[in-house]
């Protein structure tokens, strides 16, 4: 290969696959950050309901004093995993603190990113062979 065709090939390299590299993986981490929080809220609704019926064991529930420093309807990383703060139907004093396990968030988050890592790994090949 001649010298003007390295020059040619390494700018053509630089010129198209860095910004793309570099672009696929600023619209890839917003697209986590906006699934996180999309995974996050349906579980929030999911506690909501919840604490209508208390059917199913995906959550855990505790009753706790209302110290007014929670917000309600929010969730919060906890010890346990994920917790959210609710009004108890009876009373103002107390609150209902629903839990989903971290392990289960984890499982979740798993299969998320394993699914993502593998769609973004065939995109980026296309694009490669593409060129």
């Amino acid at each position: 290969m001649k010298n003007y065709e390295k020059k040619s090939f390494f700018t053509s390299i630089f010129l198209f696959f860095v910004p793309l590299v570099l672009f696929s993986s600023i619209v890839l981490y917003m697209y986590h950050e906006d699934k996180i929080k999309d995974i996050e809220q349906n579980i929030l609704y999911q506690m909501r309901d919840y604490t209508f019926d208390f059917k199913g064991d995906k959550f855990s529930l505790d009753v706790i004093e209302n110290d007014n420093s929670k917000e309600l309807f929010k969730l919060y990383p906890c010890s346990e995993g994920l917790c959210a703060y609710f009004k108890a139907a009876s009373s103002g004093l107390y609150l209902l603190k629903v839990i989903y396990a971290q392990e289960k968030f984890d499982k979740i988050y798993h299969e998320f990113f394993i699914k993502t890592l593998k769609i973004s790994i065939i995109i980026f090949f296309l694009f490669c062979f593409y060129q």
